[in-house]
């Protein structure tokens, strides 16, 4: 499976999907953690008493439903949108679902980079610096493709 994707201004990086069974248990997880919401609050109809120990731990779950969605949705459908333009570099996070919020830096005087990953394998993440101001990819790639992209990248912006 390809991950990178450079086509004129657009890079995208893409999560290498996690195995199959992972995915499907994060699924079933998920949907429990909204069920149990959901069936709390349908009890209230057949007449159970509301308790604050009770809306505390809707709260609870819900919140994790919604982390475990974004976890889950990321391992499935997860992905890096890069914009290049002369003027400036636009950075997005996309989970299908859900976006996170879109940074940007200036394209003059931009440097792309190698950070190496934390598990100090032959891996490492895709930095840019413009200034003060960076931008780190959060999907770790091999240093040989990164090394191959960033001079690809250095290419497009002559």
């Amino acid at each position: 499976m390809n991950q990178i994707y450079l086509n004129n201004n657009l890079l995208l990086i893409k999560v290498k999907k996690t195995p199959l069974i992972i995915r499907i248990v994060l699924f079933i997880f998920t949907f429990l953690f909204f069920l149990f919401p959901l069936a709390w609050i349908a009890s209230l109809f057949i007449g159970k008493q509301l308790t604050v120990m009770a809306i505390i731990l809707t709260g609870i779950f819900l919140f994790s439903g919604v982390y475990l969605l974004r976890l889950t949705l990321w391992n499935t459908y997860g992905e890096e949108k890069i914009y290049i333009n002369p003027i400036k570099l636009t950075y997005e996070v996309s989970y299908g679902w859900f976006k996170d919020s879109i940074l940007e830096i200036e394209t003059l005087n931009l440097d792309y980079y190698i950070k190496p990953h934390p598990s100090g394998e032959d891996i490492g993440l895709l930095a840019m610096r413009s200034g003060t101001t960076e931008i780190e990819s959060v999907i770790p790639l091999k240093s040989i493709l990164l090394e191959d992209l960033i001079i690809n990248l250095k290419n497009l912006k002559s």
